[in-house]
């Protein structure tokens, strides 16, 4: 349930759109060229921005959208994606690529979060949540209470996925690598030691995400 609608660029969202994709060895620089035809985004109706960039020590990048409805996402899909898709030779570049989307559950702080710069995304993929109550509950009287206290957190939201519901992504935006580097050796562990998410969320992956500037998208409202 949405505690308000918060706004990334000044529009309302609701729906995020998570790709990765396993990118070939020595074909990191192709793809990220590609990347940049994804600029047509920009006069979408419903498109909020896109940023997204590699994830730390790998090969995979990790790219984010966000919309303002699943109808202007599906609108987007049955019109100009396949164009984007084949114009740009990106499929050449990568081995694997996934994508799912996920509605907007909550957010962590009161901030807008500017996905236009630069900085890290921290996600945490919560995939079979045992006990969905405490993972709610958890989020909002140990989480998100102390993030936004964090030097260099910016914000963040909780999503989940829209099809699978015991699937959760909670993505924070660190100003740098640095910032995100103290939470994690500092704060985190102790943050873990009192919520257990062992307990109760069957796999938890984290994922550090060094935002390239050249990747985002921002909406053309002119």
């Amino acid at each position: 349930m949405l505690t308000h609608e918060p706004s990334i660029l000044g529009a309302i969202l609701t729906i995020a759109k998570l790709i990765m994709c396993e990118v070939d060895d020595g074909k990191q620089e192709a793809f990220s060229q590609s990347q940049s035809a994804w600029s047509q985004l920009s006069t979408c109706n419903g498109f909020v921005g896109q940023t997204g960039g590699w994830e730390a020590s790998s090969s995979t990048a990790i790219i984010l959208g966000f919309w303002e409805s699943q109808f202007h996402v599906s609108e987007f899909m049955r019109t100009i994606h396949d164009d984007i898709y084949l114009s740009n030779k990106q499929q050449s570049t990568y081995r694997h690529c996934s994508v799912n989307y996920f509605e907007l559950v909550s957010t962590i702080s009161d901030l807008q979060i500017n996905f236009s710069g630069a900085g890290v995304l921290r996600i945490a993929y919560c995939s079979r949540v045992l006990d969905i109550d405490r993972f709610n509950r958890d989020q909002q009287l140990i989480w998100n209470p102390q993030l936004p206290t964090q030097l260099g957190c910016l914000g963040g939201h909780v999503w989940r996925h829209v099809k699978h519901h015991d699937c959760y992504l909670v993505v924070t935006h660190w100003e740098s690598p640095e910032a995100h580097e103290i939470y994690a050796n500092n704060v985190l562990p102790k943050l873990r030691e009192i919520a257990r998410p062992s307990e109760y969320i069957e796999q938890l992956l984290g994922k550090v995400v060094v935002l390239d500037i050249k990747w985002n998208v921002k909406p053309n409202n002119g």
